[in-house]
């Protein structure tokens, strides 16, 4: 998003609280000044939370802008303190599980949930579910808006002979049953278990059926992850592929493509990257996926892997034409609802109001 907005009209600065992520040097090579503080939550104290406020004070913001909620807080804060610029928070995540979510998340939530009334101009959610879930937390609902996700049409599509080229590239032949894919990072949150659940009763009715993973943690190496493979009886059926440098290609060469997340989903990319690519999608109701998949048939109850196997097979049995018609409507979905310059130009839209409310002796008024 930062590499599209006009470098004419804004320059950004991006500070990272803990280290340089991979998008570091993307940035830098689009002219944006990227830091990182190096924070680590441990030992934070007075002398680094001063490092923040200083680089912040340095910048000499017009806007000041946060993401995530460890960010929101001491961001927060530091400009704040520091600043009179705005300051507009970003929350990205739904709801929470009380077993398997951070304590230290869910504190700083609930302390930006009472702060959410002193120091954020606006709060801007990625997501309609997280609007709701963060104003039930007690978050400022007066200065929340949703601005939603949009996905790349030209880098995510159908390609030709996808599924004969990924098997080849894997050394693997096509014994014609359905490929199904989970592209998602090994946490609680994404619920491989119930996925594992779900494929050994799709493979009961479709033994040829064959199921692709992706992402962090998906390794021969994650003994619960081969565990969970054994449990199911999926030895043979299972492909895990670690972390997938080119995501554009998994998913057109996927029969259907699978988010079975417990919680916390916001609006998952890997939906609306998958329906770019033509693929039907099967889904858990968390988040907005709901909304992004707009078809109540694919979208199923969590942790229900009774639930979750019939929505698969429904799509494996659909003969080709089916699911070639289902792909296209899926793909023409996102490309009217959620085009790829969406985000960028609702950012863009609330940056300049904000500046112009923020600063009128600058700009001058409209009236």
């Amino acid at each position: 998003m930062l590499g599209a907005m006009d470098s004419g009209e804004f320059e950004n600065q991006v500070i990272s609280l803990t280290e340089l992520g991979p998008l570091a040097e993307d940035l830098r090579d689009l002219g944006i000044s990227v830091s990182a503080l190096h924070l680590r939550q441990s030992v934070l104290g007075a002398g680094r939370f001063w490092d923040l406020a200083q680089a912040i004070k340095q910048s000499r913001p017009h806007i000041v802008q946060t993401w995530m909620y460890h960010a929101d807080l001491l961001g927060g804060i530091a400009a704040k303190l520091t600043t009179n610029a705005p300051i507009l928070w970003n929350l990205r995540q739904s709801n929470f599980d009380r077993f398997h979510s951070k304590r230290s998340s869910v504190l700083t939530a609930k302390t930006c949930a009472v702060l959410s009334h002193w120091i954020p101009w606006t709060i801007v959610c990625g997501s309609f579910s997280a609007r709701e879930i963060h104003q039930d937390m007690g978050y400022d609902s007066t200065i929340m808006q949703v601005l939603p996700n949009g996905f790349d049409s030209e880098r995510f599509g159908p390609q030709p002979d996808s599924r004969e080229k990924f098997l080849a590239e894997l050394g693997l032949v096509d014994n014609g049953g359905p490929i199904i894919g989970l592209p998602a990072r090994y946490h609680p949150q994404k619920d491989h278990i119930t996925f594992f659940a779900a494929a050994g009763r799709v493979r009961s009715k479709l033994p040829d059926a064959r199921f692709f993973l992706c992402g962090e943690g998906i390794e021969e190496s994650n003994f619960e992850l081969v565990s969970l493979i054994s449990r199911y009886d999926l030895r043979g059926a299972v492909q895990l592929l670690g972390v997938h440098e080119e995501i554009e290609k998994f998913y057109p060469a996927m029969d259907v493509v699978v988010l079975s997340s417990a919680f916390g989903e916001g609006a998952p990319n890997v939906l609306g990257e998958a329906m770019l690519c033509g693929v039907p999608c099967v889904a858990t109701d968390i988040g907005d996926s709901s909304h992004i998949l707009g078809d109540p048939d694919h979208v199923v109850a969590p942790e229900n892997a009774t639930e979750l196997a019939d929505a698969i097979l429904q799509v494996c049995v659909l003969s080709e034409d089916e699911r070639i018609r289902l792909g296209q409507s899926n793909r023409q979905r996102v490309v009217d609802e959620f085009p790829s310059d969406l985000m960028q130009r609702r950012y863009e839209a609330l940056s300049r109001r904000v500046f112009s409310q923020c600063y009128d002796d600058i700009i001058p008024s409209a009236e």
